[in-house]
């Protein structure tokens, strides 16, 4: 206890700040105003959360129906490129090489994180972002907007 009351808390707080303040490794390409949006939104609350996927999953469905089109184009284009990169993989390592086939399994992640950081609409790799908001309200209309996906 000091002068000005218990001092753990004012010393957490500090701690906090100080953490806030220090740049991640993963922080490196965000610019200072998304740093600060990260530092606000740091413990959203699961409501909070679902509030947000459930925007971008009627964002999704509104969509018009060319734009998803050609956005499903190049997912699929997206998500073969892990075909592409296990080839790669396989012709560089050989085919008697003790590790092939773990190894060569990596080249799916390739394809599937190029779709997901794209936002590209592939619907079974991000399927809750769409689900979400026909589970909230279920009628003809959000059923007919899902399947359109």
């Amino acid at each position: 206890m000091t002068e000005n009351g218990p001092s753990q808390p004012n010393h957490d707080a500090v701690k906090r700040e100080a953490r806030e303040q220090e740049i991640s490794p993963s922080e490196i390409a965000l610019t200072g105003a998304d740093r600060e949006a990260v530092a606000e939104n740091s413990s959203l609350s699961s409501l909070t959360v679902y509030s947000i996927i459930m925007r971008e999953g009627q964002e999704e469905l509104e969509r018009p129906l060319l734009s998803l089109w050609w956005s499903g184009i190049a997912a699929g284009i997206g998500i073969s490129s892990s075909v592409l990169a296990e080839a790669v993989i396989r012709s560089n390592l050989g085919s008697d090489h003790p590790y092939l086939s773990l190894i060569e399994s990596l080249g799916y992640t390739f394809g599937f994180v190029l779709v997901i950081l794209a936002r590209l609409q592939l619907f079974t790799e991000n399927t809750i972002t769409v689900i979400l908001p026909l589970l909230a309200d279920t009628t003809k209309h959000h059923l007919a907007r899902t399947t359109r996906l």
